[in-house]
């Protein structure tokens, strides 16, 4: 029902089956094509492997200078056990100390690289299986999950205009780069 004073459909109602009806085939156009999410899917599958396996290397590149950093600390140490010069002595001191500090940034940096804990479909299946199909949520969901659904699919309230349904919906971001990464128009 509308409640804007001067306006022609002022006090009228619309069926509630006809809104529903019109806002299910505007969510269903939001909805990319099987073939585009199998697409999303095995892409961003691949960027989460590729992420991990970047997250291995930059802890064994760490673990690596942490034991090259214990041989040349080892290197050191025979160097003054040999060394009969004060100098020579305090040099390899100061330059033990730098590097033992390192080793602790590095070690600290290797413990705080975590691993995923979960694989990608664990994380993003209910992420997916949304962009695939907004009507699931709209359909099965609760009002929050209703409220949530019009917050992600949306960026903006929905207007509608008797006779004439939605008004051009602002879609959010996400369903815009859905829109600009298949080349299709919703």
């Amino acid at each position: 029902m509308c409640f804007k004073k001067g306006c022609e459909s002022y006090r009228k109602s619309i069926r509630c089956e006809t809104i529903e009806g019109e806002f299910n085939s505007l969510l269903k156009n939001l909805s990319p094509t099987k073939g585009n999410i199998a697409l999303f899917n095995a892409i961003f599958s691949k960027l989460w492997d590729m992420q991990a396996k970047q997250v291995n290397t930059m802890k064994a590149q760490l673990e690596r200078k942490i034991t090259d950093t214990g041989s040349e600390v080892n290197q050191l140490l025979k160097r003054i056990v040999s060394a009969s010069n004060e100098s020579v002595i305090a040099a390899n001191e100061g330059e033990i100390e730098k590097l033992e500090r390192d080793k602790l940034v590095w070690a600290e940096k290797a413990q705080n690289i975590t691993r995923q804990k979960s694989t990608f479909s664990e994380m993003f299946e209910l992420a997916i299986n949304f962009l695939a199909n907004p009507q699931n949520l709209w359909k099965n969901g609760q009002l929050a999950g209703r409220k949530t659904l019009l917050r992600l699919a949306f960026s903006g309230p929905l207007t509608y205009k008797r006779n004439e349904g939605f008004r051009a919906p602002e879609v959010s971001s996400i369903f815009k780069a859905l829109e600009g990464f298949f080349q299709r128009k919703f």
